[in-house]
């Protein structure tokens, strides 16, 4: 069986996509740097999983 890609999508703008056309952005934490997920139409932070 052939294995999907996850689905994501926005909360604010409804934009769906996989997860090599997210956008991201670096952020400094207590643990070192980390990446978050970004809308690439209207970019902010409010990406989730539609899928697995």
């Amino acid at each position: 069986m052939e294995k999907k890609e996850p689905i994501y999508r926005c909360k604010i703008c409804g934009w769906e996509g996989t997860y090599s056309e997210l956008d991201f952005d670096k952020v400094d934490t207590c643990a070192g740097d980390d990446r978050i997920e970004i809308c690439p139409a209207c970019g902010l932070a409010e990406v989730y999983i539609v899928n697995e």
